[in-house]
């Protein structure tokens, strides 16, 4: 193992990096070592605004995969930043391509991950009610441009939904694993295995009810008990509910249908909750 010394904290690889990038900042002050994406991430400042840094390229103690294919997913991925640019995704400032090795530089979000820890869900839970519809609203509203793109909205976890301190909003920090439609599953679809519908461990093909599927998923995670107690609050639940069908014939077959079926039952819940 090799060591590196960064931001006074020991890191760990396999082989010996150059992180001479990170001088173009003032300040770092996070490393995110711990990742199994092959990744290392970083908070950095500069000029007096915060960044969050992907750098693919290094050999990260638990990455067992080769650096080239780290770099070349964290490449593609620069690419679907910047066509599905929205509210609810991670902000991307610029990318930056070196010998060995490729950068991405975001807004920095002062943030929890809305889990897997449950001092994290609890945290979430307590907030109000409208607060969390309209952070959901604002992903699922992504989601389902998602599928009007052909896209699949797949490699999700919680730990990648980040609960905005400062603008009581919901972002998705890691679009890596998503998959353009038609996709031929092969084995199992990437991401945690909540957020997975039955089809993604089928050698099947795959669409949208996969995304369906997830975004019901959230409404679950996000709401949690807030889903019961009253017919309105219950309508909801039935949504959620439906999307999550292990059987995807009878799975609400559309993101499209989903929003407009949420959103309705959004509109009939008192302001007074």
């Amino acid at each position: 193992m090799f060591q590196k010394n960064i931001a006074g904290k020991t890191v760990l690889l396999k082989a010996d990096c150059d992180f001479n990038f990170l001088n173009e900042f003032d300040n770092v002050f996070a490393v995110y070592d711990e990742l199994t994406s092959g990744n290392i991430c970083f908070g950095a400042e500069k000029n007096g605004r915060k960044y969050f840094l992907k750098y693919a390229g290094a050999q990260p103690k638990n990455y067992i995969g080769k650096p080239e294919k780290a770099i070349e997913r964290l490449t593609n991925a620069a690419g679907l930043y910047e066509t599905f640019k929205h509210e609810a995704l991670a902000n991307l400032v610029y990318t930056q391509e070196f010998p060995k090795g490729f950068l991405m530089v975001f807004d920095f979000i002062y943030s929890i991950p809305i889990g897997p820890l449950t001092l994290y869900k609890k945290q979430i839970h307590s907030l109000p009610l409208p607060i969390r519809l309209k952070m959901l609203d604002n992903v699922f509203d992504f989601f389902n441009s998602l599928s009007h793109r052909d896209y699949i909205a797949a490699g999700l976890s919680d730990s990648k939904f980040l609960f905005d301190i400062k603008k009581s909003t919901l972002k998705l920090s890691s679009i890596n694993g998503f998959v353009k439609m038609p996709f031929q599953n092969t084995g199992r679809l990437q991401g945690s295995s909540v957020y997975l519908a039955p089809e993604c461990y089928q050698n099947t093909m795959l669409d949208e009810r996969v995304t369906v599927y997830s975004m019901g998923v959230l409404a679950m995670n996000v709401l949690g008990g807030a889903l019961t107690g009253t017919d309105a609050k219950e309508s909801l639940y039935y949504i959620a509910k439906k999307a999550l069908y292990e059987d995807r014939a009878l799975r609400i077959q559309s993101t499209e249908k989903f929003l407009k079926s949420w959103r309705k039952a959004v509109l009939n819940i008192p302001f007074n909750l």
